[in-house]
């Protein structure tokens, strides 16, 4: 089983004195909606600061680009970037008013990797994301396993072996998208 509870979850960053980052899936607000999303997201949130845990980082995830990953897989569920975005902002939106006197960061799953569009992502993700968002997110965040940049990632060394190009790519790939798709 590679799950965790909550609560040992809670409990390991007590322990560790660590501040966390926590995904927050955005399928529930795809499927749900907003609302209820961020009335998840608040009980979680709450959950940590009631244990003494500043948590500060949620990423309204998961790899929601790709055609494989919840919702778009189920049923008939299609979405774009745009409505990604869209359900980013209201969920931040909601939570922050929540809790207007802590200082909660909010990033983005964005991705790097438009030459397999077609084959595995869902396409123009990043152009509707950041021309939606505009400034947003506080951070971006890239779900990749570091291979070498084109070369399909496995898990066994080569993801530790990567080379800084293959990130220096991803860098270079993140800030053409912002500068092509941003308003600011």
């Amino acid at each position: 089983n590679d799950s965790i509870h909550l609560s040992a979850f809670i409990d390991m960053c007590a322990h560790s004195h660590c501040i966390p980052m926590v995904q927050l899936n955005a399928g529930i607000a795809l499927l749900y909606g907003a609302q209820r999303c961020a009335d998840y997201a608040i009980k979680l949130i709450t959950a940590f600061y009631n244990a003494g845990i500043q948590l500060k980082y949620l990423e309204f995830g998961n790899e929601l680009y790709g055609k494989w990953a919840f919702p778009y897989r189920t049923d008939t569920m299609i979405y774009s970037g745009k409505d990604y975005a869209n359900a980013f902002r209201q969920v931040k939106e909601i939570v922050r008013r929540h809790f207007s006197e802590k200082s909660i960061f909010f990033g983005l799953v964005v991705n790097t990797d438009g030459k397999f569009c077609e084959q595995n992502h869902i396409c123009n993700w990043n152009r509707d994301v950041i021309s939606t968002l505009g400034a947003a997110a506080d951070w971006l965040t890239v779900h990749r396993y570091f291979s070498e940049w084109g070369d399909v990632a496995v898990l066994d060394d080569t993801i530790l072996a990567s080379t800084t190009p293959g990130l220096a790519r991803i860098v270079d790939v993140l800030r053409s998208d912002w500068a092509s798709y941003s308003n600011s």
